[in-house]
Formats: C-alpha cells, structure tokens, sequence
C-alpha cells in the first residue's frame, strides 16, 4: 500500500511538473512553468517578464520607460538577458535587460510578497543569480528584477542630458509594476517587502529615502548596506565618466568635456566598447582596491532639483531630518564584512601600504580641512593597531575596513531611524557555516569571522536547494534565519510568539543602546553592538569632521 501510494503521489507531481501555467495580465500573457523544490512544495515560476522597454537608444542612460501590451503569448519559462557588467563578461549579458521574475507557491492566494533587490556594488549583479527555493517553503511570493549598473544604470553628468539614477528609477518602476500586477500570482500588493543585499541592501535604503518610491512597499530588510554606505554614492562621477571616454578615445577624450559631448559620444558606442572600457577602469584604475573605501565609480549620486529625480537631498541629511519614508526596517550586517580580503593577499597587501604611507585611510565623507589629515590618519592606525600599522597587522586593517565600508553606517542608520520613532529590528550574522561562501579561511583565530554575503546563502538557494546536503547545523540556522525574515514580511514581527525553533526568543526593536540579535549556532539577545568601534567614529566625525556629511 505504500508502495502504491509512493507511485501515485511521484505520477501526480510529475504530471503538474510537466504543465505550463499562464497568467493573463492587462499588458498580456505570460507563461510559465510548475516546479518543485528539493522538498516536494510545489510552485509556480516565471521568468523574464519585460517591466520597461528596452532602455536603448535615446534611452540609454535614462529613466525607463513601462513595458507597452505585447501580442500573444510571452515566454517566462526562461530567464531573460542579463544587464552588462562592468567588472567581467559573461554571456547573455544586454542592454536589454529590464525583467522580473515572479516565483509563487498558490497563483490564486493573496500572500506577503518579498522584492528581492541583488548587490553587486553597482557594477555587476543579475537576477538569475538567486533562487527561489527555500522562500517558495514558507508561504510568500518572491519577485527577483534586473536593473542597468555600471555606466548603463549611473552615468550622470549632473543635469537634465542625465541626472543619474537610472538603475534605481528601473528598481522603482520594478516595485509599480509589482504593486499593479502582482495580485495576478496570488501577491498581496500592499504586503511587500524589498529585501537586498550589499549594493542591493544599500538600494533598498535608497528607495526608502526616494519620494518616488513612496507607498509602494510596507517594510524593509537591509542585509549590510545602507544609502550612508561610503561605497554607495559617488562624489566624482564627472571624473569617472572622462575616464570611461578615455578608455575608449584616449587620443581625443579631452574633446568631450561638456555634458553634451560626453551623452552623446556615449550613447552612440556599441555595447562591447563600452564594457571592455569598463573593464579596463578595473583592472587599471589603482583606486580599484579602494573602491568600497571611497566609492563605487559608478554609484548613486543626488541630482539636482527636476521632474522625475529620485533624490536631491544628500542622504545623510535627509536621514538627519527625518526626510524618509517611513516604513518598518530590519537590518544588520555580518561579524566581519571585509573578511573576504583575507582571501586576496595581492590586494590586501597594496592596501595596506597605501593606507600606512598615504591619507587615504581618511573617510572621504568627513570632508576634512587639510590641517587635521595627519591627526586622523595617526588616530585611525593607532585605535585599530594600537600603535602599530597597517602592514604589519593585516588582520586589523580588515577589521577597520569592516568596520568603516558596512557597520558604522549600519549602526548610523538604524541611530537615524530610533530618533524618528521608527525603531528597526537589529541583528548581527554570526555563524560561520558551510551555506557561506568564505570558508576555507584557516587564519588561527580569525577563522570564525563571517564575511560579506555568507547570509544570503542562508535566505536564497543559488544551486543549492536540496539543504539535506548541508550540516545539520546548517540547516537549523537556516530555518531560524529564513523564518525570522518572512515572519517579518508576513508580521512586520520576525519573533510574532515564543517559537522552540527560534529558541523561545522574542526579538524586541533597538533602542539608542542598539540592542541587537546575534545570529550564531544559537542566538543571543545582546546590548552596545560593537559600541566601543562606533563611539571612536563618533567621535572622530564630531571632532575633525565638516558638514554637512552624504556618507558615513
């Protein structure tokens, strides 16, 4: 009998598996298809719905533009092309690339809906990169986009030939397309959550702060980054796009030193020259290294005041004000961000000399007078060094640069958010596990640290869907993690009651003592995360800094 109860539950998952799906939307039909997770939960995927039209042309580098209705039947059975990349080349990579992708478990309920928002620092990232899996078991829809990075998505030149942006206006006609069509998956379009990581993280902060984006979401998951990043505006971007022009016309770059010169010098030069320029700024460009320190070449910028801006204040200030949507948030950040410069000692060695013999230790954003520089520099290597330098302790340098390129502005974040009565949930992802992705490091007591993107593992499956394969340990921590965030999406509570998976905990919001949950084998409510390294900055900022600030 069980044996034929077996047979029959395979042959009918594998019939439904075998079945298209289509949805009929008011721009048109797409379809899909019906999978499986590694559990047997059956769901409903598709993929590379167009939101925008193809941002070529005269709309390369600008706003987009909403999808027009389409004939027939689209195919969303497979992923669509990916954005270009500034930092490598893979395939499939275009200019058209303006897609979401909608993964569901019931196409005729009304569940919370989670917007996933992918990092990259600005200049790389795709959709097709995150899977669908373990959210598809906990009763929410998922909805993954592409936008434009690189010069593609924020190329300004500071006025109305293009104001910039461009990659976080797709993000937000993303969002619209979500809160008109997503009812039509079983989505409730007034429960979604944007959720993202590193740049993508930052991004949602942005959107947060964006008087375009207001009421379209109900809450907020950053996951070690915010708009007061230092990597997450870009002060310089008139230097860095004569640098593109450069890489690709080095003889008469000089030529195009107006914002009408470089638009439209740049929006007529084919795809490939543009990415093999980008390329070159990489791998030539000595601030490359420094990228995360100073900013990202092509980042967020504030435009000036104009019909369709995202953003005109600098963020810091707006944040200072109060001048943010007001949404509830969870955030935090890893036990230490820039671990994964443990695994590039090239790298790390020529940071560490530049920041032992130049200034360039100095936060771009403190905006110092040239009298104090010294001072700072001296200070900054003596609090992570203790009298020592850079080059000798490499390990400290990886703690200084954690600490200044994701958990101080984190914690400055969430100080901003608790003085406008919109406390945040606070955590810290401590558990160093094989669902990470920096763990061959062997540094004897620094081997525990969780680097850079080690939680995403935890929430989205990758190629990893079947958790079985995975430590036991594993698997609880990424049960306790994932049930956390989607009770939040859910609840906007990631602790609603006592739970025995989540260890009885009841996770209460932060407060000016940035009470916080330290995600580890278990977890622990703790007080002051990392206090002693935030009051040094504090005071460092209070005492040489010149505002206003944008970063911090």
């Amino acid at each position: 009998m069980k044996k034929l109860r077996f047979f029959l539950v395979l042959f009918l998952s594998t019939a439904v598996l075998a079945e298209d799906v289509t949805v009929q939307l008011p721009v048109g039909t797409v379809k899909g298809l019906v999978k499986s997770t590694a559990k047997g939960v059956i769901f409903y995927s598709f993929q590379g719905i167009p939101y925008a039209e193809k941002p070529v042309g005269d709309l390369r580098f600008q706003a987009p533009v909403p999808k027009k209705k389409w004939e027939g039947i689209w195919d969303a059975t497979k992923f669509g092309n990916i954005c270009n990349q500034m930092s490598y080349t893979p395939p499939n990579q275009s200019e058209d690339c303006l897609f979401v992708n909608v993964y569901t478990p019931n196409i005729t309920d009304n569940l919370p809906v989670m917007f996933f928002i992918y990092g990259g620092g600005f200049v790389a990232g795709a959709s097709n990169s995150y899977g669908p899996d373990f959210l598809m078991e906990q009763d929410v829809v998922l909805v993954t986009i592409n936008y434009r990075v690189g010069p593609y998505g924020f190329l300004s030149t500071g006025d109305d030939l293009v104001p910039g942006n461009a990659g976080l206006k797709d993000q937000t006609l993303a969002l619209k397309w979500a809160n008109q069509y997503i009812h039509h998956f079983g989505g409730d379009p007034t429960k979604i959550t944007i959720f993202g990581q590193s740049a993508g993280s930052a991004s949602c902060a942005y959107q947060i702060m964006s008087p375009l984006s207001k009421g379209l979401f109900r809450s907020a998951i950053l996951l070690s980054g915010t708009s007061l990043s230092p990597w997450a505006y870009q002060r310089n971007y008139q230097l860095y796009s004569r640098e593109l022009i450069r890489n690709i016309d080095p003889a008469n770059y000089h030529k195009y030193n107006t914002s009408q010169t470089i638009y439209e010098f740049l929006k007529n030069i084919p795809t490939e020259i543009i990415n093999d320029a980008c390329l070159a700024m990489v791998t030539t460009n000595p601030k490359s290294y420094l990228q995360l320190y100073q900013g990202f070449f092509f980042a967020p910028v504030y435009e000036h005041e104009h019909d369709g801006a995202f953003l005109t204040k600098q963020a810091y200030e707006a944040m200072e004000e109060g001048d943010f949507n007001k949404v509830p948030v969870l955030l935090g950040a890893t036990s230490e961000e820039d671990y994964f410069l443990m695994e590039d000692k090239e790298g790390l060695g020529y940071i560490s000399e530049i920041f032992t013999q130049s200034r360039d230790s100095i936060p771009d954003d403190m905006h110092v007078t040239e009298e104090n520089k010294d001072t700072i520099k001296a200070e900054l290597m003596n609090f992570y060094t203790s009298g020592g330098n850079y080059v000798d302790n490499p390990r400290k340098l990886v703690t200084l640069m954690s600490d200044h390129d994701f958990v101080k502005s984190v914690l400055k974040f969430a100080e901003q958010l608790v003085k406008h009565s919109q406390n945040p949930y606070l955590y810290q992802f401590s558990y160093k596990g094989v669902l990470g992705f920096h763990t061959n490091q062997s540094e004897k007591g620094f081997s525990d640290k969780v680097s850079h993107g080690e939680d995403v593992g935890y929430i989205l499956s990758f190629d990893r869907e079947d958790l079985s394969n995975f430590p036991k340990e594993d698997q609880l921590v990424q049960k306790r993690f994932i049930t956390m965030l989607t009770n939040f999406a859910k609840y906007l509570n990631p602790t609603p009651e006592k739970d025995e998976t989540l260890q009885n905990i009841i996770w209460p919001k932060t407060d000016s003592d940035f009470v916080y949950l330290d995600i580890g084998s278990d977890m622990e409510l703790k007080n002051g995360m990392k206090h002693e390294m935030y009051n040094f900055w504090n005071d460092l900022y209070a005492r040489y800094g010149v505002r206003p600030f944008d970063t911090y």
